[in-house]
């Protein structure tokens, strides 16, 4: 069952050490100069039309759930509330569950944010409009990296007795294990599972270089993108580690419409979550759950994670026998 819970700014003190979040005194600071609401609400029609988002809760695993939510919250809140538009923001967080559609359909949600892979297995079951692209990098895609040590081969790690892998967690890893899996087995290799006798997954993309840095891990998955940030503090990574293989341009995870906003919703939404990154304070917002902005999603931006996740499902389908 799907669990559904308000976020309040008492509920982001830390529950460990009762201090303040990162968000909690951002939105606090916004609240009081009055960056959030500043004028938008003034002169805003007596009835409003609220416009309800839903998120997955593991959506940013690189940083608190908390601050991830309010983040969210807030963002959404200054790119509908304003004076010409007539709406209302609620966010809902939905735990993940295997059955999303029925969690969207209950919620009645205007919009999701969720991975790339549960929009591919859940868009025949509930209509799913891809919009929007949160960007880490200013671009739509992503390159995923399988990166070892610089002398380090698929056979090398293969022929030892144990064999480590340390991957990003949270729902945007789902796609990391897919386009290993499919690397694998491509090359008649076994999945990730049984490749690695021992997988972790971490919030952070420094905790997954750095132990192959150290030769504490034999390979990990990351970004690109994080790498290259990596190798900007410590150039001698870019040295010692090697990228064995890269993937194609992959969104991983998106914003989708529902059935239930209008077209002018929607454009709406496009429009301000894209001007977002022209706003100086929005700016530094989204450097919370480390966006750069938001991008609006074109079928060839998705081209290459369809292809990937398709053809996935294909060669892990169980096959049935003849007998």
């Amino acid at each position: 069952m799907s669990m559904f819970r308000p976020y309040t700014l008492k509920s982001l003190i830390c529950d460990r050490c009762h201090r303040p979040s990162i968000a909690y005194i951002l939105v606090c600071i916004m609240l009081t100069t009055g960056t959030l609401y500043a004028q938008d609400r003034e002169n805003v029609p007596g009835t409003l039309k609220e416009i309800r988002f839903g998120a997955l809760s593991d959506i940013y695993p690189n940083i608190s759930k908390k601050d991830g939510h309010m983040t969210l919250e807030l963002l959404m809140q200054k790119a509908m509330v304003k004076k010409s538009y007539p709406y209302s923001v609620k966010l809902v967080f939905i735990d993940p569950e295997p059955a999303l559609p029925e969690a969207i359909q209950r919620g009645g949600y205007h919009f999701v944010t969720l991975s790339s892979v549960d929009y591919y297995k859940n868009r025949n079951a509930v209509h799913l409009e891809p919009i929007l692209i949160p960007s880490k990098s200013g671009k739509p895609v992503e390159n995923l990296l399988l990166l070892v040590g610089k002398d380090q081969t698929l056979s090398t790690i293969l022929d030892k007795e144990e064999r480590y892998l340390i991957m990003e967690g949270g729902a945007i890893g789902d796609l990391s294990k897919i386009w290993l899996d499919t690397l694998l087995l491509g090359r008649g290799l076994p999945d990730s599972t049984q490749f690695f006798t021992k997988i972790r997954n971490v919030k952070k993309p420094g905790r997954a270089v750095l132990p192959v840095f150290f030769n504490q891990a034999d390979a990990c998955v990351v970004t690109k993108d994080a790498l290259e940030s990596i190798e900007e503090l410590n150039p001698q990574i870019g040295r010692q580690l090697k990228s064995l293989y890269q993937s194609e341009g992959l969104v991983r995870f998106m914003i989708c419409a529902t059935r239930g906003p209008t077209r002018k919703d929607i454009n709406t939404l496009i429009k301000e979550t894209i001007n977002m990154a022209r706003n100086p304070d929005m700016r530094q917002t989204m450097t919370i759950i480390q966006m750069k902005g938001f991008l609006k999603i074109t079928p060839d931006d998705l081209a290459a994670t369809e292809k990937l996740i398709l053809h996935h499902a294909k060669i892990t389908k169980p096959q049935i026998s003849s007998k």
